[in-house]
Protein backbone atom coordinates (compact mmCIF):
# COMPACT_ATOMS: atom_id res chain seq x y z
CA UNK A 1 0.00 0.00 0.00
CA UNK A 2 1.13 3.62 -0.83
CA UNK A 3 2.28 5.84 1.54
CA UNK A 4 -0.19 8.40 0.26
CA UNK A 5 -2.78 5.76 0.58
CA UNK A 6 -1.79 4.93 4.31
CA UNK A 7 -2.24 8.43 5.38
CA UNK A 8 -5.69 8.70 4.05
CA UNK A 9 -6.39 5.95 6.69
CA UNK A 10 -4.67 7.56 9.31
CA UNK A 11 -6.45 10.26 9.00
CA UNK A 12 -9.90 8.67 9.50
CA UNK A 13 -8.62 6.99 12.24
CA UNK A 14 -6.97 10.44 13.64
CA UNK A 15 -9.41 12.78 13.28
CA UNK A 16 -12.63 10.66 14.45
CA UNK A 17 -11.79 11.74 18.30
CA UNK A 18 -12.27 14.99 17.31
CA UNK A 19 -15.52 14.69 15.93
CA UNK A 20 -17.82 16.04 18.56
CA UNK A 21 -15.15 19.54 18.98
CA UNK A 22 -15.95 20.20 14.93
CA UNK A 23 -19.67 19.22 15.21
CA UNK A 24 -19.51 21.87 18.07
CA UNK A 25 -17.85 24.21 15.53
CA UNK A 26 -20.64 23.63 12.75
CA UNK A 27 -24.03 24.65 15.41
CA UNK A 28 -21.98 27.17 16.73
CA UNK A 29 -21.21 28.78 12.66
CA UNK A 30 -24.85 27.59 12.02
CA UNK A 31 -26.15 29.63 14.70
CA UNK A 32 -24.40 32.98 13.94
CA UNK A 33 -25.71 32.54 10.42
CA UNK A 34 -29.22 32.07 11.24
CA UNK A 35 -28.54 35.17 13.83
CA UNK A 36 -26.57 37.17 11.08
CA UNK A 37 -30.43 38.24 8.89
CA UNK A 38 -28.99 41.06 7.40
CA UNK A 39 -27.27 39.10 4.73
CA UNK A 40 -29.78 38.06 2.00
CA UNK A 41 -31.85 34.66 1.86
CA UNK A 42 -29.70 32.98 -0.67
CA UNK A 43 -26.54 33.71 1.14
CA UNK A 44 -27.39 32.20 4.13
CA UNK A 45 -29.37 29.21 2.89
CA UNK A 46 -26.26 28.50 0.56
CA UNK A 47 -24.52 28.73 3.96
CA UNK A 48 -26.46 26.51 5.87
CA UNK A 49 -26.25 24.22 2.63
CA UNK A 50 -21.92 23.94 3.14
CA UNK A 51 -22.64 23.74 7.03
CA UNK A 52 -24.75 20.66 6.30
CA UNK A 53 -22.47 19.20 3.58
CA UNK A 54 -19.59 19.62 6.79
CA UNK A 55 -21.63 17.81 9.17
CA UNK A 56 -22.21 14.58 6.49
CA UNK A 57 -18.81 14.65 6.34
CA UNK A 58 -18.35 14.09 9.98
CA UNK A 59 -21.42 11.41 9.99
CA UNK A 60 -19.34 9.38 6.91
CA UNK A 61 -16.31 9.58 8.86
CA UNK A 62 -17.53 8.27 11.91
CA UNK A 63 -19.20 5.40 9.30
CA UNK A 64 -16.10 4.25 7.85
CA UNK A 65 -14.20 4.21 11.19
CA UNK A 66 -16.84 2.04 12.79
CA UNK A 67 -16.51 -0.01 9.57
CA UNK A 68 -12.69 -0.33 9.83
CA UNK A 69 -13.14 -1.17 13.90
CA UNK A 70 -15.75 -3.83 13.23
CA UNK A 71 -13.84 -5.60 10.64
CA UNK A 72 -10.52 -5.72 12.03
CA UNK A 73 -11.98 -6.68 15.53
CA UNK A 74 -9.18 -6.85 17.84
CA UNK A 75 -6.61 -6.43 15.84
CA UNK A 76 -7.67 -2.80 15.09
CA UNK A 77 -6.32 -1.36 18.08
CA UNK A 78 -3.04 -2.26 16.62
CA UNK A 79 -3.74 -0.17 13.91
CA UNK A 80 -4.79 2.69 15.66
CA UNK A 81 -1.30 2.72 17.11
CA UNK A 82 0.57 2.40 14.09
CA UNK A 83 -1.86 5.00 12.94
CA UNK A 84 -0.73 7.30 15.64
CA UNK A 85 3.14 6.23 15.26
CA UNK A 86 3.14 6.38 11.07
CA UNK A 87 4.30 2.86 10.98
CA UNK A 88 3.16 0.67 8.01
CA UNK A 89 0.89 -2.34 8.97
CA UNK A 90 -0.47 -5.30 6.53
CA UNK A 91 -3.44 -4.22 8.45
CA UNK A 92 -4.15 -0.89 6.58
CA UNK A 93 -4.74 -3.32 3.40
CA UNK A 94 -7.97 -4.73 5.56
CA UNK A 95 -8.68 -1.33 6.48
CA UNK A 96 -9.05 -0.67 2.89
CA UNK A 97 -11.46 -3.81 2.47
CA UNK A 98 -13.20 -2.76 4.68
CA UNK A 99 -13.80 1.12 3.69
CA UNK A 100 -14.69 -1.02 0.21
CA UNK A 101 -17.75 -2.44 1.91
CA UNK A 102 -18.48 0.97 3.10
CA UNK A 103 -18.61 2.07 0.07
CA UNK A 104 -15.68 4.23 0.28
CA UNK A 105 -12.42 4.07 -2.03
CA UNK A 106 -9.33 5.45 -0.69
CA UNK A 107 -9.16 8.06 -3.21
CA UNK A 108 -13.05 8.95 -2.79
CA UNK A 109 -12.19 9.30 1.03
CA UNK A 110 -9.02 11.31 0.48
CA UNK A 111 -10.81 13.93 -1.69
CA UNK A 112 -14.18 14.59 0.21
CA UNK A 113 -12.11 14.65 3.99
CA UNK A 114 -9.12 16.51 2.66
CA UNK A 115 -9.97 19.57 4.30
CA UNK A 116 -10.44 17.40 7.62
CA UNK A 117 -7.05 16.28 7.16
CA UNK A 118 -5.39 18.89 6.95
CA UNK A 119 -6.39 19.67 10.40
CA UNK A 120 -4.22 16.76 11.94
CA UNK A 121 -0.75 17.50 13.27
CA UNK A 122 1.37 14.80 11.38
CA UNK A 123 4.79 13.80 12.40
CA UNK A 124 8.12 13.99 10.54
CA UNK A 125 9.56 10.45 9.25
CA UNK A 126 11.19 8.25 11.30
CA UNK A 127 15.45 10.01 11.64
CA UNK A 128 17.80 6.88 12.56
CA UNK A 129 20.00 7.56 15.61
CA UNK A 130 23.87 6.89 14.86
CA UNK A 131 25.09 3.96 15.15
CA UNK A 132 21.70 2.40 15.57
CA UNK A 133 20.69 -1.48 13.86
CA UNK A 134 18.08 -0.77 10.92
CA UNK A 135 15.82 -3.31 12.44
CA UNK A 136 16.01 -2.34 16.00
CA UNK A 137 12.60 0.19 15.80
CA UNK A 138 13.38 1.10 19.64
CA UNK A 139 16.41 3.51 18.54
CA UNK A 140 14.06 5.68 16.11
CA UNK A 141 12.94 8.54 17.32
CA UNK A 142 10.63 11.20 15.85
CA UNK A 143 11.10 14.75 14.89
CA UNK A 144 8.54 17.17 16.79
Amino acid sequence: MLRSERKIIDGIMLIHPMLEKLQKKIEDEQERVIADMISPAKKIVEALYALDARRIDLCNIHVLYSFIEQGLGSSFSVLLSCAKAGADSALYNKARTCMERAGFTLERAGREFEYLFKRLERRRAAVRVAGAPVFARAYYRYKP
